[in-house]
């Protein structure tokens, strides 16, 4: 397993990552059987006004594909850290209520893939790198693999990443769709209608 730690706008000393380490163990030990094939921590220094929210712990556990996150924010490295190792405790342990139920498809049970073979193609130059929006400027973009899946194994992989909204390929209908939270707790879906 890899463990990742950042830092930004903060200073990580040795002792706090010793200190991470340490606490990651109590996740491992939870996983038992299940493999961790990676581990991101990424701590930040934010100016608020609540000197209890100044720093941001954001947590993200590979556990053969599938993606388990958490963030958390307190008043100093450590205490941030305790409180995102809590949340990541409680996604940990609702992943493995579902792994053991047969909720969460074939691949998580069975272990990462084979990398496909990467055919190699010329990078096409981006249409824009960044654009301004009418309250700012896109500063953060995200890539990842879509695997084509039923809308109910992606609210299982939504609340795994304590997320709002999803972004899936619909294995149903081969199309893009988005599931969200409704405020009455209810699952919203988005599909694209054709023209």
């Amino acid at each position: 397993m890899e463990l990742v730690i950042q830092a930004r706008n903060l200073e990580l000393s040795p002792q706090v990552r010793a200190y991470v380490e340490k606490k990651l163990e109590r996740i491992r030990r939870r996983l038992n059987n299940t493999r961790l094939l990676e581990a991101n921590l990424e701590l930040a220094h934010q100016d608020t006004r609540a000197a209890d929210h100044r720093v941001v712990a954001q947590m993200t556990l590979n556990c053969n594909g599938t993606l388990l996150r958490g963030e958390e924010r307190a008043a100093t490295a450590q205490a941030a850290v305790d409180a995102v190792l809590d949340v990541m405790d409680r996604r940990v342990a609702h992943y493995k209520a579902k792994l053991h139920r047969g909720k969460i498809g074939g691949k998580a049970a069975r272990g990462p893939e084979a990398p496909p073979e990467e055919v190699v193609t010329p990078p096409s130059p981006p249409l824009v790198t960044t654009f301004e929006l009418p309250s700012g400027t896109i500063v953060r973009r995200k890539r990842f693999a879509m695997q084509p899946m039923p809308p109910e194994e992606a609210a299982t992989h939504m609340e795994l990443l304590g997320h709002e909204f999803f972004l899936f390929l619909n294995s149903t209908t081969g199309q893009f769709n988005v599931l969200y939270r409704r405020r009455d707790g209810d699952y919203g879906l988005i599909e694209p209608e054709p023209e």
